[in-house]
This record gives structure tokens, sequence and C-alpha cells, in this order.
């Protein structure tokens, strides 16, 4: 079989960059496909130039090209990010982990119902409090950020994480923040025990889920980074530490 030349491999990536492939990883994984068809092809028909190979190759993809692959790629990131993120919060209604679920909701039930949190405006500031604490977090994590933010738009598995993150953190802002709506007032709380436990439980797995957030999963993205990109060198251990 023939072998193409550092040139020729370099065509290659230059070619998939006209045709829309952004990510540089989706590129290595198309490129090393095309060039191992072009290899093939050459090897059946040696009167086949490189150029005639390449265009035959990216027909053999169809109407929309690399478009499709790519796209599917991004699928395939999101769900392996989802499946993993979902992993973990599934584990905390499971043994051991249930246990420090059930410690921080009887933890949360005895202060909802202690003192000033007895009212609906007690209640409230706890939503609230949790509220700014992920709004902190946030920011100050997005300040020390710019080393990511250099590598996300370049690198599928690292935007496609950004985006996923993103996601769960904009849905814990908005439950979170909307929650306060439903108690209003100084008169004392009129909800049946199970719906103060359900707030209790509620702000417990809001704790594990910024802890999550913050601390767990950018750790995943470092490992992941490390594993999948090593020419990045130490960028993975930046990444978890900051």
């Amino acid at each position: 079989m023939s072998k193409l030349t550092p040139t020729q491999i370099q065509s290659i990536f230059d070619f998939t960059t006209t045709k829309y492939i952004k990510y540089y990883d989706v590129q290595l994984e198309l490129v090393d496909h095309i060039a191992n068809r072009i290899e093939e092809l050459q090897t059946e028909d040696v009167q086949l130039t490189f150029d005639q190979a390449l265009h035959k190759v990216y027909k053999s993809f169809g109407v929309y090209g690399f478009t499709k692959m790519q796209e599917e790629k991004v699928r395939q990131m999101e769900k392996f990010w989802h499946k993993k993120f979902w992993s973990y919060y599934m584990s905390y209604f499971k043994l051991p982990k249930i246990i420090l679920t059930m410690l921080l909701s009887v933890l949360f039930y005895g202060l909802i119902m202690a003192g000033s949190a007895y009212t609906s405006r007690g209640l409230s500031f706890y939503f609230l409090s949790l509220l700014l604490l992920i709004g902190f977090t946030i920011r100050s994590r997005s300040m020390r950020k710019d080393n990511f933010k250099q590598v996300r738009s370049k690198y599928l598995a690292i935007h496609s994480y950004a985006v996923t993150v993103q996601g769960y953190f904009t849905g814990s802002i908005i439950l979170v923040g909307s929650s306060p709506n439903f108690f209003s007032g100084d008169q004392p709380l009129n909800l049946p025990q199970w719906a103060i436990m359900a707030a209790a439980i509620f702000l417990s797995f809001m704790v594990i889920n910024h802890h999550a957030l913050n601390y767990v999963f950018p750790k995943w993205l470092a490992q992941e980074v490390q594993e999948r990109y090593v020419h990045l060198g130490d960028v993975g251990l930046q990444l978890a530490t900051k």
C-alpha cells in the first residue's frame, strides 16, 4: 500500500478546514480515515492521483459531505457528558452517598423549621443565599478560565463539556431563582410536612449540584483532556485546578 507524504497529509487537513470541520479532534479522526482510504484507492489504481483520490473519498460522504459526520460527533460527545453527569447525580440516591443526601435534607429541614426560617420570608432567604453562592462561583471561575476559553472552541470534547455544563448552571439558577416566588411574606409557613421536606431535599440536591459543577466535573474534564489530547501538555491540570 502506498504511503502518503507529510505534505499530502497536511493537504487533507487543509481540505477538511475548507469543508467547515472546525474541531481539531474531529479533523484528526477524519484525516486518518481519509488518508487510509486514499492509500487503498491508490493501491487499487496506481494511475489515480492524490487529488483524484481525495475528491473520490469526499464524494463517498454523500450530499452533506463531512458536515453530517461532525454533527454526529457533536451528538455523541454531548450524550457522553450527559450520561457521565447523570451517573454522578444518581449515585447520591444509592448507598453510601444517599446517607449524605439524607443528612443534608434533615439539616435543611431543621433550618427551615427553626427561628426566622419558620416564616415564608425566611425560607426565601435560603433559596436566595444558594442562588448568590452559585452566581459568585460562576463569576469567579469564569474570570480564571482564559486558558479554557482559548482551547474550548478548537476541541469538540472540551466545547461539548462547556455547553453541557452551562446548561446545568443555567438550570440551577432558574430553579433556585424562581423558588422564592412561591414563598413570600412574613406569615408562618402553612405548608404540609411533605412539602417542607421536599424543599429540604431540593436544597440538598442544589448543594450537591453546586459541588459537582465546580469541583467534580472540572476534574473529569481534565482527565478527559489528558487522555484525549496528550499534546496539550499541562492544560488538563490547569483546567482542574482553576
